[in-house]
């Protein structure tokens, strides 16, 4: 059954995607790309789920609906980590944050100032969902030398591209992460320097018509 009719695909207390699903979006954005022509076949060993493991800790995220109501209401969801079973080698920059990191997917990927005790979890300060790139930012750069695709890329979008663009960095040597609800430098520059072979834009299906999606570098 595909994933993404599944009841199962979003978090019970939180309003965003499940990692699974986050992973799904992921596969399907390189098919698309696939069978648009913009890159070549699909590598599948890098979409195969069965060579990651979902490490999941049950019953420690409260998410942010859930905040608003408590525990008592809906319960909990649980911690999700993506961990690749092969060897990743990439460079996480976040300008935001004064933060560069290189090393496997799962060292850089997740913020490490925000940490799950599983025995003892943090309901209303930790967010399992927002580890992901760590959380929102204006600017991520990804670099990956060991990608199998050589493109670079663009990726624009909001929260609920936080898992599958972050899942990018494994598949693409050069992306950019931007979200332009906080990105205030010069977009155009940036595209100029950057040049990138691919612009993928995520938007979240109520804010489609939105200020935030509505960018003004579209025509309209």
């Amino acid at each position: 059954k595909d994933q993404v009719a599944n009841a199962d695909a979003f978090f019970v207390t939180d309003p965003h995607w499940r990692p699974q699903t986050g992973f799904w979006a992921y596969t399907k954005i390189l098919s698309a790309l696939e069978e648009s022509g913009a890159i070549a076949s699909v590598d599948g060993f890098y979409t195969d789920s069965s060579h990651y493991d979902f490490v999941t800790y049950p019953n420690t995220f409260l998410g942010s609906s859930g905040k608003r109501t408590g525990i008592c209401y809906a319960g909990v969801d649980d911690s999700i980590f993506i961990q690749p079973q092969f060897n990743t080698g990439i460079t996480l920059t976040v300008p935001d944050r004064e933060l560069e990191l290189t090393g496997r997917y799962e060292e850089v990927c997740y913020n490490s100032e925000d940490t799950l005790n599983p025995d003892n979890p943090d309901y209303f300060q930790f967010n399992a969902y927002g580890l992901y790139g760590w959380g929102d930012n204006s600017l991520n750069r990804w670099r990956n030398e060991n990608a199998p695709d050589k493109s670079k890329v663009m990726l624009i979008g909001d929260s609920f591209g936080n898992i599958p663009f972050s899942l990018m960095s494994i598949y693409f040597s050069d992306c950019d992460e931007l979200d332009m609800r906080y990105y205030s430098e010069d977009f155009q520059r940036h595209y100029q320097d950057f040049q990138p072979d691919i612009v993928i834009l995520e938007a979240t299906l109520d804010q489609a018509v939105a200020e935030n999606t509505c960018y003004s570098f579209f025509p309209a």
